[in-house]
């Protein structure tokens, strides 16, 4: 049996039983087909031309509307080529097909692909 540890860090104490090596709990079982949208971390949007503000706004809202696991790059387009933006780090999305497809259809994005 274990018996509980006391740890005074930053100010306060702190009181926890230590883990055993015993058996463990299973949380879930997932299908392996959905193993699939779990292991991206990162979802990449290039972007056709912006002319106005506006023309990003239902991107904008698609992506707070579906935070998840992924942090997301923009490839802009510019007069020199193109530019790579890594969006705020409070800015992910989640790597569902229903997601996936609601950014195709939106006018503002070229092509996207997630790693």
């Amino acid at each position: 049996m274990n018996s509980p540890t006391a740890v005074k860090a930053l100010g306060a104490d702190y009181i926890f039983k230590p883990v055993s090596t015993g058996p463990f709990k299973v949380a879930e079982f997932v299908e392996p087909a959905d193993l699939r949208d779990k292991s991206y971390r990162e979802l990449h949007i290039s972007l056709n031309a912006v002319r106005r503000e506006e023309d990003l706004e239902s991107l904008r809202d698609i992506l707070f509307a579906s935070s998840g696991q992924c942090s997301v790059t923009l490839h802009v387009p510019t007069a020199a080529g193109g530019a790579t933006v890594k969006a705020h780090s409070g800015i992910t999305c989640a790597a569902s097909d229903e997601v996936l497809e609601r950014l195709r259809e939106t006018p503002v994005v070229a092509e996207l692909w997630l790693d």
